[in-house]
């Protein structure tokens, strides 16, 4: 006999001479915790399956989004925003600068709500939120400066008034 690495002899032998290898009995580990004992059984089948089932999904998931691999969320972001703007630009029709066009438009609540939310955004800083003047003239008095017919107001946004720069 000779000593190993693991306190005690060991003892050469071609099968398991344990208790309970012979009595075909479920192994119990040595470990106990408040009175309870472990078998020593493997997992289910299922359950491994599974386990290396969502390991694999998520070795191939990173590969395809993260790594460069498939689109990207941000690339799947920008199409589907394309796709909206496509669905609203057929939706509207062919837009033109004219007065029956303008007014369909001021009809529609959620234009009204798209516009108001771009005045905010562009055009508030001189304007003031309610349209009332500050650096840029005044919106919502009677008496326009640049604009003499609905039309103008196209052109007005669209390109600006050359001496204000």
């Amino acid at each position: 006999m000779r000593a190993s690495r693991l306190k005690g002899p060991i003892e050469m032998s071609d099968h398991d001479v344990s208790p309970a290898a012979a009595k075909d009995e479920p192994i119990l580990l040595a470990h106990e915790s408040d009175g309870i004992r472990e078998y020593d059984n493997p997992m289910p089948a299922w359950w491994t399956n599974l386990f290396w089932g969502t390991f694999f999904f998520s070795v191939l998931y990173a590969m395809y989004y993260m790594v460069g691999v498939g689109p990207g969320h941000s690339a799947e972001y920008d199409e589907e925003v394309a796709a909206f703007y496509q669905e609203q630009a057929a939706r509207l029709g062919e837009l033109k600068p004219d007065q029956p066009t303008m007014l369909g438009l001021m009809a529609d609540p959620k234009m009204m709500q798209a516009g108001a939310g771009m005045f905010a955004s562009n055009c508030a800083v001189c304007h003031a939120k309610d349209g009332g003047g500050g650096t840029g003239p005044n919106l919502c008095d009677d008496s326009y400066l640049h604009v003499k017919r609905l039309e103008d107001i196209f052109t007005v946004i669209t390109q600006g008034v050359a001496a204000k720069g």
